[in-house]
């Protein structure tokens, strides 16, 4: 190792903190000012006057899955080097795979997605009361409860931030490869972002602290790994073979099957229902879901006495099935949503805009949400009946429910 690469190597500590440090500064507007919001209600405005579905696209829905083919195929490439690695030590293939390894568990895994999605609790965009849903917004790093939304930070953002990994590692050995590494990596995440804030999933904050995590945890690993002297590591030392096939078959299994965990899947919800439909006199509305966020809006005069606008999304095994179902007749308007697979993560939410006209009573069953009902002070006297094993009940000033 030369002078100035020792001398490098000294100052390892300025790309983390400088990353924290910069990634804090940027975040002053979204304390001081409502940049979030801003950004979101441009996105939603553009998304609006081109026809208001570019969420649905395929050019918007391909980022979607994209992180899930780069992970599976990231990780496959780290297992080969740290198998190869192992079996021929001359190649120096396995601190580099360990190195990309790790960066993916503890990066994405344990820091993205365990200790900060997990447990920070920020509600999405789509859930916020600005957005039609029930939550508060709460800025970056501002704690929420747990459970109780998971957009901080962008999961999605965070697998095509790898490329700045990639190009940590190359940078020296190969730095045009590291060059478009980093170059691709940067259009994917800006590519994969884009998606996820026009469709209300994430704040531009949660893509910002995204990177700044994959900046870290890669820059912390890096020196740990892979800036140690020779004389540090002792000599290459020759493994045998079935001891580690075996074992990188087993972590090839592991990681395949917690890839396929993380396939996201994403269904929507859609009912228009007139008057006629659902019967004369006096009806009923029922909602049954095991997991949602249900708002529902009494509105007297709309077009249709019952307007059902919803989505369901989040990761599993494929196979995962979604069943929307919708029944109306007898005077009595059902809805029902329900998800069964394994799951790793899913989150749904109902919108239902109701005219209130005959409406006699609303009986709400969630496992798991908020309910929340916005209507004027003419129509208080419907009867509410609402429960939520884990959430709240929220309804209009004056208003009595019955549990």
């Amino acid at each position: 190792m030369t002078g100035p690469d020792i001398e490098r190597d000294r100052r390892w500590w300025l790309l983390p903190a400088g990353a924290l440090a910069f990634g804090l500064l940027l975040t002053l507007p979204f304390w001081l000012g409502d940049l979030d919001a801003r950004v979101a209600l441009a996105v939603q405005a553009w998304n609006d006057g081109h026809g208001g579905d570019q969420e649905d696209r395929w050019w918007w829905l391909v980022p979607y899955y994209l992180p899930t083919v780069l992970s599976l195929g990231l990780g496959l490439a780290a297992v080969g080097a740290v198998v190869g690695g192992l079996l021929r030590p001359e190649r120096g293939w396995l601190r580099p795979g360990l190195y990309l390894m790790l960066v993916m568990v503890i990066g994405i895994g344990v820091v993205t997605n365990l200790v900060l999605k997990d447990h920070w609790g920020r509600p999405r965009p789509r859930d916020t009361v600005q957005f039609g849903g029930g939550w508060n917004y709460l800025a970056p790093w501002e704690k929420g409860t747990a459970g109780r939304g998971k957009s901080f930070p962008c999961g999605h953002a965070t697998v095509p931030a790898l490329g700045f990994a990639l190009w940590l590692l190359w940078r020296r050995r190969r730095p045009a490869l590291a060059r478009w590494s980093l170059a691709g990596g940067a259009v994917l995440t800006a590519w994969v972002a884009s998606a996820r804030i026009l469709a209300q999933a994430h704040w531009l904050s949660d893509v910002l602290w995204a990177v700044v995590v994959m900046i870290v945890v890669p820059a912390l690993l890096h020196r740990l790994l892979l800036q140690v002297p020779e004389s540090v590591r002792g000599p290459p030392l020759a493994r045998p073979r079935w001891p580690v096939l075996v074992g990188g078959g087993a972590v090839t299994a592991a990681l395949v099957c917690a890839v396929l965990l993380a396939t996201p899947f994403f269904r929507e919800f859609d009912v228009r229902s007139d008057r006629q439909a659902i019967g004369p006199g006096p009806w009923r509305l029922e909602v049954v879901a095991d997991v949602a966020e249900v708002t529902i809006e009494l509105r007297p005069g709309v077009a249709h006495a019952l307007a059902v606008d919803g989505e369901v999304q989040g990761f599993g095994m494929p196979g995962v099935k979604v069943r929307r179902r919708y029944v109306c007749g007898d005077g009595v308007a059902r809805v029902e949503l329900a998800v069964t697979g394994l799951l790793s993560e899913h989150s749904a939410s109902l919108r239902l805009i109701v005219d209130p006209a005959d409406l006699a009573a609303i009986d709400v069953r969630v496992g798991s949400g908020d309910v929340v009902v916005h209507g004027p002070p003419a129509v208080s006297h419907i009867a509410v009946a609402a429960t939520t094993r884990a959430g709240e009940v929220r309804l209009p000033a004056g208003w009595a429910a019955r549990f």
